[in-house]
């Protein structure tokens, strides 16, 4: 089922011809959504909205519109982190078995990791895990915050130079050593030369 706010199913799918056919016109691909995530608040702990993809619906989108990869709502939730999405490996199933573009799960932060390497088995091809990311550079900046005092160490220095007192650059570090550790953990390390 569709479950745009911005407009109705059928202006989606005029939006997304226009747009893939000046993105493919600039060699650029397109990912769009079919479904609607649900939204969790850190704060809360609290689960809102959200309506799964419709196999039926997706195809007629992809068809219509050529975009280059879709992204779907299957169980997953953007901006979890404290629990855990069940992710609904049928649904994946049946999707992958009637789109040929590439699919995509947003709000992978949330999703247990063997969960994701089934998923990904079943035909993911790409996961976001913004949250886990964003996490482990504010907790670098918090973990330096409380082990200096920051007020003693010359601005600059905490945030320009690279070195050992630049806070910013201890916190794209924790980025990317998360990233590092999701690739491996995905599968997805060492697969270009």
């Amino acid at each position: 089922m569709y479950n745009h706010t911005c407009c109705s199913f059928e202006e989606y799918l005029q939006i997304n011809k226009r747009l893939v056919s000046r993105a493919h016109a600039a060699g650029a691909a397109v990912e769009a959504e079919v479904g609607d995530l649900p939204e969790a608040d850190t704060a809360t702990e609290t689960v809102s909205g959200g309506v799964y993809t419709d196999p039926e619906q997706a195809a007629q989108f992809i068809s219509q519109t050529n975009v280059d990869a879709l992204s779907v709502a299957v169980g997953n939730i953007h901006v979890l982190e404290n629990a855990k999405a069940n992710l609904d490996l049928d649904l994946i199933r049946c999707l992958r078995e009637r789109i040929e573009v590439p699919l995509v799960l947003h709000g992978g932060t949330g999703i247990d990791p063997q969960d994701l390497k089934q998923a990904i088995g079943l035909g993911i091809s790409k996961v976001n895990v913004g949250s886990v990311l964003r996490r482990a550079y504010v907790n670098a900046l918090q973990e330096f915050i409380r082990n200096n005092e920051i007020s003693r160490i010359d601005p600059g220095s905490l945030t320009s130079t690279g070195g050992s007192q630049d806070m910013l650059y201890r916190a794209r570090m924790a980025v990317k050593d998360e990233v590092i550790r999701l690739m491996e953990l995905l599968g997805s390390a060492g697969k270009i030369s």
